[in-house]
């Protein structure tokens, strides 16, 4: 058997093929559009939650009163109170949005938590008005959808 012939020599017009090869750089993973999606809706959720709940607080104490008792209920106390309670959530979705924009771990777990506590309440809704309901249902299901499929892009050094 005789040896193969040696490889021709290059040709001056063509580049050469024999470039070295460069070294990937290693950086943080693209966001997922669906992640990013996730965490604006996070920030409007918490931010329509927030406002509603400064406005039941904000509240004259003549309109609370005008909403009655019902049994050993005060609706004005409770109204003041889930109010606290609105501003309290929608302040920690919007930072929760923030932390899934940073690609944290810990947002995505809170992410997590509110968006199950989102779709509970939704349910709830769904008996009064169904378009309201419907849509928190649709949203939160998004974001707990996406919060899943995409957990691999979340930082797991340093707890987030």
């Amino acid at each position: 058997m005789d040896p193969l012939p040696p490889p021709p020599p290059p040709r001056p017009d063509l580049p050469s093929w024999g470039t070295t090869i460069q070294t990937p750089t290693v950086g943080r993973r693209a966001r997922p559009q669906l992640v990013t999606a996730a965490g604006v809706i996070l920030i409007v959720l918490g931010a329509i939650g927030g406002l509603a709940g400064l406005v039941l607080l904000l509240l004259r104490q003549q309109d609370l009163a005008s909403l009655g008792n019902v049994g050993n209920l005060d609706l004005g106390r409770a109204a003041r109170g889930i109010g606290l309670l609105s501003l309290a959530i929608g302040a920690l979705q919007v930072v929760t949005g923030v932390l899934v924009l940073r690609l944290s771990n810990a947002g995505r777990i809170l992410g997590l938590v509110l968006s199950v506590l989102g779709l509970v309440g939704a349910l709830g809704s769904l008996s009064g008005r169904a378009g309201a309901g419907v849509i928190a249902l649709g949203l939160n299901g998004l974001v707990l959808y996406a919060l899943i499929a995409h957990r691999d892009v979340f930082g797991r050094a340093r707890g987030g």
